[in-house]
């Protein structure tokens, strides 16, 4: 049986797998989907749960599984850009959950 730590650390790995995968597709992290990681990370490391380092560890091993570089690098090569609801629509729903890729 997964620790608490393990579990929110496994969770928070898919979390973000999905989230950047979306990203790197479609180039934009709506407010929401940026939200959602911010928020995860702030109750683990308010609650006590995990460490900075074990976090950014996590989250640096997402950015190399998704992009294949560092969070470092991505930020200069992804520069994430602000959406409009209209736009946020305008990508298929099957892409935005990160169900379908292309």
């Amino acid at each position: 049986m997964k620790s608490q730590k393990e579990e929110f650390l496994y969770n928070l790995a898919i979390l973000l797998e999905k989230k950047y995968t979306i990203f790197k597709q479609t180039r934009v992290m709506n407010d929401f989907d940026r939200g959602v990681i911010h928020g995860a990370i702030s109750v683990a490391e308010g609650l006590g749960i995990v460490s900075p380092e074990e976090l950014q560890e996590v989250v640096e091993k997402a950015n190399q599984k998704v992009f294949g570089m560092s969070l470092e690098e991505r930020l200069t090569q992804y520069p994430s850009q602000k959406l409009t609801e209209e736009d946020y629509l305008d990508i298929p729903t099957a892409i935005r959950k990160g169900l379908l890729s292309f």
